[in-house]
């Protein structure tokens, strides 16, 4: 079975100030154990501008598209990172997600 794996960043401020909520470590991690994907997360702050920056990776394309409708419900859309020099799981991560922020656009 393929992986598939992506990054997922929301800048804090952003997400206060669009969504009126705080980006919670702790609730990301709590919809990784609820939806069976691995997690990797990680506090930035490039330019001063505070990001958590959160890699998924699952075998199962429809738990990482649970994970990542339910996420942005709560957030909004997230930056992906371009894929241009991506492995192929990640590629196959960001064609997997596209669906899913059209559905959660709209």
């Amino acid at each position: 079975m393929a992986e598939f794996d992506i990054e997922m960043q929301y800048f804090k401020k952003d997400v206060k100030r669009i969504k009126g909520v705080d980006v919670n470590i702790d609730t990301i991690k709590s919809i990784c154990t609820k939806h069976g994907v691995e997690c990797k997360i990680k506090e930035k702050t490039p330019g001063n501008l505070p990001m958590v920056s959160t890699t998924v990776i699952s075998k199962d394309p429809e738990n990482l598209k649970g994970f990542a409708k339910e996420i942005m419900q709560l957030y909004g859309k997230p930056e992906l990172p371009a894929g241009l020099f991506a492995g192929a799981a990640r590629k196959q991560g960001i064609e997997a997600i596209k669906g899913v922020l059209a559905e959660v656009s709209a």
